[in-house]
């Protein structure tokens, strides 16, 4: 696995397990180091929870600290002792204290002790403090209750990644059952459907109950003056804490070099849903961070002081960073504007990070975004692997065709063949921006002479599509080859050949995810009842495709069935010949692999009946079944939701496959 993730679970209990080790220590510090206790002349003020040097060297303090320790029988003793020897030793003051030396120095003050409230404070003594149980009980609670907090929050956190670590390995073994024994895991993989958006919501309730148990809040806590600060700084510690344990999640998930991504069988657009509500949990666990610690340090007074801090200006401009990483992460941008989008999410990324990793250095637990960045480091690194692999002087052939679409044959090293499922970052290298990689589905070509060419199509929208468009325009013949790097390959392939009878339904340029399945299949020879799906808008799309139209045609087992939304009424009498003829055929007008009206070709005009086409197929299927679809949101939707509606009505298994490809 990306091999900080596991590593970094099993760490977090190992971490935990010593939280609240110095809580003796610094309990009885407090408690007994106010005093003025009588030394030999080395009369040095110490810092806040740091023994001064002074006390080191004074029997009367050492005595009063072990008479203290001993007190508290549910605390550490033997660490709270060492923890006093190595404080005094780090302040090079004093390096020959021992436990032992403690023990007898405490022994020989035995009758030395006087009652605490009988000393004035005003001179030094020379005799060790005896304080009431009451008290130390009462310091050693306070400092419990501060302690778990912390400890608790950071376990909390962990939780929360040991559940996705479980959701994973579900999925792995899921994913290992899939490839050998598929029909097993076929007859109980008719939920996937709905699985994974509750995998959410429990990732979801176990941060909201998280948030409100367990809180240690008691009044008389010598820490806090009141219970409403000591709630205010509970749950934002909490809050923050929980926030920066997600930290390697968030890279993880959001990497497309991540080893999860093929152990376990989830596509890169589920893990990507995964890594933008992480995002929405830390986003605002972190605004409660914030807004507990300005009313906590409201109710002291000192809000004004709060913000003059540098680590807190970084923690503000850390939450400003993450609210406006998830804005323009909307859908509304990644689609409209994928450019802007893009380079947003890069500038608010790295102001983020530097901006964390500021406020982490000043109050502590670093390690969580030093994991994070371990993990996309060593995602970027095999990015640049896989460009360099792949041919630093790959070319793509682009083309202009009708209906604003692009096609590309992309010559590279030929090192991996594409298989289905297979998507790849290109990056356009004569052109601004040329930093900015953009996901495309592949395929192999399997025309004649161009074996070891990649295949894409895209359709012109903003951005660098809208460029590449009007770069081409200038062309002759709307033709260029263009230099691009490829960053790939990536993406798994779903088992849709484990049912029995198929249905690909593709939208638009949703047809080239499905055609690479469909030519798995073709080049299997196993399916008998396999449809065919396509939506467009006007016939001219199948001039693009007239290749691989023919050749899933030429041979195959396919029912084709062509849906063409926008011709008019007028033209429902145009024949298969015409289209064959004018979109199946080849450059030179002779006839393309044989005559269609052979074979089991179909065209509709209209919108297809999703909820029809569906029905029908599971009922008259003598089996499992399993639906493929690619295409626009709402088309993506009504097959989930009829495959889920329809699920226990068919002979066999009911599968869902969907290609979502949210970027």
């Amino acid at each position: 696995m990306k091999i900080i993730f596991i590593p970094f679970l099993f760490w977090t209990s190992t971490v935990l397990a010593d939280a609240g080790d110095d809580t003796l220590f610094l309990a009885c510090l407090n408690l007994v180091g106010p005093y003025n206790y009588a030394c030999d002349g080395r009369d040095i003020l110490s810092d806040e929870n740091t023994a001064s040097p002074c006390d080191c060297y004074s029997p009367a303090f050492l005595a009063t600290y072990v008479d203290c320790v001993n007190n508290v029988q549910k605390g550490n003793q033997k660490r709270a002792l060492e923890s006093l020897i190595i404080n005094c030793a780090d302040s090079n003051t004093r390096n020959d204290l021992t436990s032992e030396y403690l023990k007898e120095i405490y022994l020989n003050e035995t009758n030395n002790f006087i009652n605490f409230t009988t000393y004035d404070n005003q001179t030094e003594t020379f005799n060790p403090l005896r304080f009431s149980i009451d008290d130390i009980n009462l310091y050693y609670r306070s400092y419990s209750s501060d302690a778990y907090s912390l400890y608790s929050s950071q376990l909390y956190g962990g939780l929360m990644n040991a559940y996705f670590a479980g959701v994973l390995a579900i999925a792995t073994i899921s994913n290992l059952l899939r490839h050998c024994t598929p029909g097993f895991i076929h007859s109980i993989s008719q939920y996937r459907t709905v699985l994974w958006g509750w995998v959410l919501a429990g990732y979801i309730c176990m941060f909201i109950i998280f948030m409100f148990i367990k809180y240690d809040i008691f009044e008389g806590d010598v820490l806090y003056s009141t219970k409403r600060e000591e709630l205010l700084q509970f749950v934002a510690e909490r809050s923050g804490i929980i926030a920066v344990t997600q930290f390697p999640l968030l890279f993880l998930f959001a990497g497309r070099n991540n080893f999860l991504l093929w152990v376990t069988g989830l596509s890169y657009d589920t893990m990507n849903v995964y890594h933008r509500w992480i995002a929405r949990v830390i986003a605002v666990a972190s605004f409660i961070h914030a807004v507990c610690f300005s009313l906590c340090y409201q109710d002291q007074g000192n809000y004004p002081g709060f913000f003059e801090e540098d680590y807190v200006r970084c923690g503000v401009a850390a939450i400003v960073a993450v609210f406006l990483l998830i804005f323009f992460s909307l859908r509304h941008f990644r689609e409209r504007v994928y450019e802007v989008f893009l380079t947003l999410h890069w500038a608010f990324g790295i102001a983020f990070t530097v901006a964390i990793w500021s406020h982490l250095d000043e109050v502590g637990y670093s390690e969580w975004l030093y994991a994070a960045v371990g993990v996309w480091a060593f995602d970027r690194a095999l990015r640049l692997l896989k460009i360099a692999l792949n041919g630093v002087k790959a070319h793509a052939n682009a083309e202009l065709h009708p209906q604003n679409l692009i096609k590309m044959k992309i010559r590279y090293k030929n090192l991996w063949r594409p298989k289905a499922g297979t998507y790849v970052f290109v990056h356009f290298l004569n052109m601004w921006g040329f930093w900015e990689s953009h996901p495309f589905s592949v395929y192999p070509s399997f025309v004649e002479g161009e074996q070891g060419i990649l295949v894409l199509c895209m359709r012109v929208r903003k951005g660098k599509t809208r460029e590449i468009e009007k770069y081409l325009e200038k062309q002759q013949y709307g033709f260029k080859i263009l230099p691009v790097f490829i960053d790939g390959p990536y993406g798994n392939s779903f088992p849709i050949q484990n049912s029995e009878s198929i249905v690909f339904i593709s939208g638009g340029i949703g047809f080239t995810a499905m055609y690479s399945y469909a030519c798995n299949l073709k080049n299997l020879h196993q399916k008998e009842q396999t449809t065919f799906i396509w939506v467009i808008r006007n016939r001219e799309n199948i001039e693009t495709f007239k290749e691989e139209l023919a050749y899933l045609t030429n041979n195959g087992n396919f029912n084709l069935v062509l849906y063409i939304t926008n011709e008019s009424v007028s033209l429902q009498n145009l024949n298969i010949h015409e289209i064959e003829t004018s979109g199946i055929s080849d450059k030179g007008g002779e006839e393309n692999t044989g005559d269609l009206t052979q074979k089991r070709f179909q065209i509709n005009f209209g919108r297809p009946n999703i909820e029809s086409i569906m029905s029908n197929a599971i009922a008259e299927a003598p089996g499992s079944i399993g639906f493929a679809v690619c295409g626009p949101e709402r088309m993506n939707d009504d097959v989930r939701f009829y495959g889920t509606k329809y699920m226990g009505m068919g002979k066999g298994c009911v599968d869902v496959y969907i290609e979502a490809f949210n970027w």
